[in-house]
């Protein structure tokens, strides 16, 4: 609960963050998802992808550099983790592609999918890689070296694939525990909740375990799942899928969805969360992260109960300043 800020990084609108097995710190600046267009949302491009392998002096790495206050490949990196096998490499998906970066050396696109990728996710025994595209398609790899790949989005009418049209972003994740279940979650392209989606044989096919057609349960009261869309398996229970949205869910094959935080954050509490989640991690000992527009929260017994982790965390995003004709001065900030 004591945050240091880190200097040395020229761009701070970060959309992912790995940390190779060597322990080399690889930072994705720029998200596709908070309009980052410089015409009144709440990002902005970023720069490219930073690495470091002393954590604190960054660099470029070469070849995903767009430049500064410039637009396409590499403004906006969502997607990066480590590589489970290999400790000098970690894998990236952008508004370019994917790729791997070892050592600080990139190597783009070595697959057979191309445009632009939100999301990704190996096995931790690194026998597959999930890949999901911005036009929310979702990908598996035939092998372990991550370059060959078929898609496992289908007809929206079959129910053993993943459906194809209609969303407007996805979300994927395979449990710590056991590498054959995997889970996917999908917002609408109108930003409303498009389902939760489970597979039980290492993504070769899927179910619908959570429908979107249930008003009274779901993450998304309202229609923003494109802006905060965000999927978690808890360690310990390959089947239990934590979902946030506006609000933290939690559903499964064997669960059915209920509220696992209420979106708010009162003083002395610990059955909630800020709402607006981004992030869902779960760590290999058990500990539960929650990433919002309010900061972060951690759950030490499996998501029943949390805490606020952001002492120090200053990270306010002041949309609007104003100033009397003396001293005082007046800010207007996001959510808080």
């Amino acid at each position: 609960n004591d945050w240091n800020q880190m200097f040395g990084l020229e761009n701070m609108m970060i959309g992912s963050i790995a940390i190779a097995g060597n322990g080399d710190i690889y930072i994705g600046s720029g998200s596709m998802f908070d309009g980052g267009n410089g015409q009144g949302g709440s990002g902005f491009r970023g720069r490219g992808i930073w690495w470091s392998n002393d954590g604190e002096n960054f660099s470029i790495v070469e070849g995903a550099d767009p430049a500064a206050f410039s637009s396409g490949d590499f403004t906006a990196v969502d997607a990066m983790v480590a590589d489970p096998t290999i400790p000098s490499r970690v894998w990236f998906g952008c508004d370019a592609g994917y790729g791997l970066i070892e050592n600080g050396v990139l190597n783009m696109s070595p697959g057979n999918i191309n445009g632009p990728v939100t999301d990704l996710v190996i096995a931790p025994d690194g026998s597959y890689m999930l890949v999901g595209m911005a036009n929310c398609r979702v990908y598996r790899s035939n092998g372990t070296d991550f370059t060959s790949f078929e898609s496992v989005s289908g007809s929206n009418n079959d129910d053993t694939v993943l459906p194809q049209s209609g969303n407007g972003r996805v979300r994927i994740d395979i449990s710590l525990d056991d590498p054959a279940s995997a889970f996917a979650v999908f917002a609408t392209s109108g930003g409303s909740f498009g389902g939760l989606y489970h597979s039980a044989n290492a993504g070769l096919t899927w179910s619908n375990v959570w429908p979107n057609d249930i008003a009274e349960a779901t993450p998304l009261p309202r229609n923003q799942g494109i802006y905060d869309l965000a999927l978690g398996i808890q360690q310990g229970n390959p089947e239990m899928a934590y979902v946030g949205g506006i609000e933290l869910w939690r559903s499964g094959p064997s669960q059915q969805a209920e509220l696992a935080a209420y979106a708010f954050d009162f003083a002395g509490t610990d059955i909630d969360v800020h709402a607006d989640i981004h992030e869902i991690i779960f760590t290999p000992f058990g500990n539960m992260y929650i990433a919002t527009d309010g900061g972060m929260y951690k759950s030490t017994d499996g998501g029943e109960s949390y805490v606020d982790i952001n002492r120090d965390y200053s990270v306010t995003q002041f949309y609007a300043m104003a100033h009397s004709a003396r001293s005082a001065v007046l800010g207007g900030t996001q959510d808080n």
